[in-house]
């Protein structure tokens, strides 16, 4: 159950029907500059936006807190409360497969369409505590 959005697949099995926490309306200006903008955009659209969320979500500084990581290329990663994605597009480009996970459906569409070309990633939108009771994977990084 789900749906594809570019190479990402957005699993909704275990979401509950309701985002259970927001940011309020600046999540839908993330979600159509997710949509709409391409990576390479994102620095332009937050100097232009000049809002702290944009600055926070799409930053791509944040991503430097995982360069100190030894990956090989090979690694399967789990990544919990994925959020709108600023450290999953660094795991995409270290590791073989990531597996993120995030209670929004929101900030998870958000992550799926700034992420949406890579191929080794795949997003399950639901509550982390009802979600590892089906997890069957071994993970080399759990984040």
């Amino acid at each position: 159950m789900g749906e594809t959005i570019g190479k990402v697949f957005l699993d909704t099995t275990y979401y509950p029907g309701q985002d259970l926490y927001s940011d309020g309306a600046i999540e839908d200006e993330m979600l159509a500059i997710a949509r709409d903008c391409a990576p390479e955009e994102f620095n332009s659209v937050i100097r232009d936006r000049e809002s702290w969320p944009i600055l926070y979500h799409f930053s791509h500084i944040r991503e430097n807190i995982l360069s100190w990581l030894p990956f090989t290329g090979e690694e399967k990663v789990l990544e919990i409360g994925a959020g709108c994605g600023a450290v999953t597009g660094a795991l995409c480009k270290k590791a073989k497969e990531v597996t993120s996970i995030d209670l929004s459906m929101k900030r998870s569409k958000i992550n799926a369409y700034r992420h949406r070309d890579q191929e080794n990633l795949k997003i399950l939108v639901g509550n982390f505590q009802e979600i590892e009771k089906n997890l069957t994977e071994k993970y080399d990084y759990i984040t």
